[in-house]
């Protein structure tokens, strides 16, 4: 299959980026590209949530649970509010109607949204359902309270509600072992956690607390994603994999969170008392973050009903648990792909990985040289890419900055358009920059990508283990690749690692980059710079296996 006559021309007069890729009459080039998209896929498939089930239902039902968050989110109802009186009554009218025991704790706070140095009674509410041979209780954690300028369908009525909706469930479904709370706690969305924080300090029932789980939502769209983990990851993790179908969990994201200091939700406090647990949040669509958009219409049906399958599926997981062994803190590296299978292994593999992975890149730089001299050519190699790098994430950051100024709440297909021109234009400037920096026997800038992962390997495998597998894991396929350049084999690893691994980690950096002029604090704008950068280097990578012509005799930026 040749060029057309358009394509040869523009081959002729245009840099790289106009012929690729460029048929061969050696093999069919269509495979290679059906390969490239069901990597994608797998990786891009845990990102979104399940289907939604029926009201017919026979465990959780997503109209039942529609029911409540549309009771509740009907107005702002922050802490101290006649509104959030009306959301309390709501609750504690519906868990009674269910048989459980409720009670309410009241707590005097300082009027956070109010005025300045007066005091707002807050009440938490909190449900037990009793379990017939109780080894503790599990918490199930849930703020009602609103901000002032949001009804607050996502954050946090849905979350409310799925709790809800889940106590109807257990009630009406087999009798538990473990006892099981329910608390819905008021005064969340002031940095204190006033609601957690009172439970924790003055309730009795928090004695018998042996696993905590939270729910949340930055967003309204998109799995239901574990955020944070109290305990042991790897261990709890395996706990998340075994108890239902869908979960969703990277080790990036969990990592992150740890960096930054918290998820700054009601399961800070618990993770401060060494109450092992697990925070979920789904987190696309976050530009209506605490803004009056946040309503009814805009709730994600498939992501409340995937924050449902957590609950029960946890529940019934650990109801014949003795919950040994998970409060002892200790760290994992897993991702999900494909249909939700999670893959794990504990952060002590972290360092051997990266040694092996530094040894694989050293033994394939060995095996191309030729000359026997590696430094200088690797040195060049690795320049160009940091500059490309470099170059793409400030560019790419400063338009991203003034795109989000221009639409601060932009839509979830609006900004996944707008990070895609950003990536088609940094990558169209890398590709012409390395075209005028490279020749026929010059510098190799998928080298300089693949050092560039190598680095940052070693620094994640000692400061930030559970971000070390997105970097230790290309960096073993690339190399392969650079010493087995025509090796089909060679080819499909490389191609299958950064698409399963690096979807979900672009995605989540974008997700952070998003603007959210609800709470400006919250926002990361510049990583999403840092995502496009990044994939401009997997993106050259990937190139090199999808196009196997002998990487000596020219160039392959």
């Amino acid at each position: 299959m040749g060029l057309s006559p358009l394509v040869a021309s523009r081959a002729g007069r245009y840099p790289w980026p106009w012929r690729w890729p460029i048929p061969s009459d050696h093999e069919k080039r269509w495979v290679w590209w059906v390969i490239l998209l069901l990597s994608l896929a797998l990786g891009a498939l845990p990102l979104l949530p399940p289907t939604p089930a029926g009201a017919d239902a026979v465990a959780f039902s997503t109209e039942r649970a529609m029911i409540h968050v549309d009771a509740i989110a009907q107005k702002p109802h922050p802490m101290g509010s006649e509104e959030s009186i009306r959301v309390r009554d709501y609750i504690v009218s519906e868990m009674v109607d269910l048989g459980l025991t409720v009670e309410k704790q009241a707590f005097e706070v300082p009027d956070y949204f109010g005025t300045p140095g007066a005091t707002v009674e807050a009440v938490n509410v909190i449900a037990r359902l009793e379990g017939e041979t109780p080894k503790g209780a599990l918490l199930l954690v849930a703020h009602y309270d609103t901000v002032p300028a949001t009804p607050g369908a996502n954050d946090n009525s849905a979350a409310v509600a799925v709790l809800m909706e889940s106590a109807r469930a257990l009630v009406s479904g087999t009798p538990l072992r473990n006892d099981v709370v329910f608390l819905f706690t008021d005064g969340e969305e002031p940095a204190p956690r006033f609601g957690a924080t009172a439970f924790i300090t003055s309730h009795p029932w928090f004695d018998d607390v042996v696993f905590v789980l939270n729910l949340e939502a930055i967003g309204n769209a998109g799995s239901s994603q574990l955020i944070e983990v109290s305990g042991s990851e790897n261990l709890l993790i395996a706990d998340l994999a075994a108890s239902e179908p869908d979960p969703v969990a990277y080790s990036f994201i969990t990592e992150f969170s740890d960096l930054i200091g918290g998820g700054g939700t009601d399961f800070t406090p618990f993770v401060d008392e060494g109450i092992p647990g697990l925070s979920f949040a789904y987190l696309h669509g976050s530009p209506i973050y605490h803004t009056e958009a946040d309503s009814l219409s805009n709730v994600g049906l498939a992501s409340l009903r995937h924050h449902g399958a957590h609950v029960l599926g946890l529940v019934h997981h650990f109801d014949d648990s003795d919950f040994s062994g998970i409060e002892a803190k200790s760290g994992a590296n897993y991702f999900t792909f494909a249909d939700w299978r999670v893959i794990r292994y504990p952060d002590a593999w972290a360092i051997p990985l990266s040694i092996l992975s530094i040894l694989t890149l050293g033994w394939a730089l060995a095996r191309k040289s030729r000359s026997g001299r590696l430094l200088r050519p690797v040195l060049t190699d690795t320049a160009l890419a940091l500059i490309a790098i470099l170059g793409t994430t400030l560019v790419s950051a400063l338009a991203w900055q003034t795109i989000a100024s221009i639409r601060p709440q932009m839509v979830i297909v609006e900004s996944y358009l707008y990070f895609l021109f950003l990536l088609g234009a940094a990558y169209w400037a890398t590709a012409a920059l390395l075209k005028r920096t490279t020749h026929r026997t010059g510098p190799n800038p998928v080298i300089g990508a693949i050092v560039i992962w190598a680095v940052l390997g070693v620094f994640t495998s000692l400061y930030a283990e559970g971000l070390s597998y997105l970097f230790v894991w290309p960096t073993i396929a690339g190399s392969l690749l650079v010493a087995y350049e025509r090796s089909n084999l060679a080819r499909f690893g490389v191609i299958a690692t950064l698409g399963i691994l690096w979807v979900p980690w672009i995605d989540f950096l974008l997700q952070m980059g998003q603007p959210r002029p609800g709470n400006p604090d919250s926002q990361l704008l510049p990583v999403t710079g840092l995502a496009v950068s990044l994939a401009v280097l997997a993106i050259v990578v990937i190139r090199k296996a999808l196009l196997r012509r002998h990487a000596s005799a020219e160039a392959t930026p």
